[in-house]
């Protein structure tokens, strides 16, 4: 079951899944918005958890979100991964095709095992329409890995 989350102080939303998993979420600010969510796993074999903390910037037919807040993956395993959030472009909200566009860089850190990786989205360089017949996306992926000693 899935209720809708409104974005006023204190307002939660629980959630169960049929294979196990639970989902708890809660506005903890109004200005700036901050939600916090958790999602447990079936048999507890993962924890994903973190808070949206996000500016937007509207114009008329497009939406910018910056998102400053963080995750972090853990699994029963003891490993452990936090990841940051890339910026989202909307457009096409009144006039032309509706359009979510991932921009700028996801960063993935597992200190334990000392892994970094990169994930950086280009934009679309295509007019609107023809996007989706052919995407034009460019998606680097960086990984460092340093040797233990």
């Amino acid at each position: 079951m899935i209720i809708q989350l409104n974005p006023v102080i204190g307002e939660t939303l629980q959630a169960s899944y049929t294979d196990g998993t639970q989902v708890y979420c809660e506005q903890i600010s109004h200005h700036p918005p901050i939600s916090y969510f958790l999602a447990v796993g079936p048999e507890t074999k993962y924890r994903y958890y973190g808070c949206y903390n996000f500016s937007a910037h509207a114009g008329f037919n497009s939406m910018e979100l910056v998102n400053k807040g963080h995750k972090v993956y853990e699994f029963d395993t003891g490993d452990r991964v936090d990841a940051t959030f890339n910026k989202e472009i909307y457009s096409g909200g009144f006039i032309g095709t509706l359009r979510s566009e991932a921009t700028e860089t996801i960063t993935f850190i597992d200190k334990k095992n000392d892994l970094k990786a990169e994930i950086s989205f280009g934009k679309i360089k295509k007019k609107y329409y023809k996007a989706y017949l052919d995407p034009q996306i460019t998606l680097k992926v960086k990984l460092s890995i340093r040797e233990k000693l």
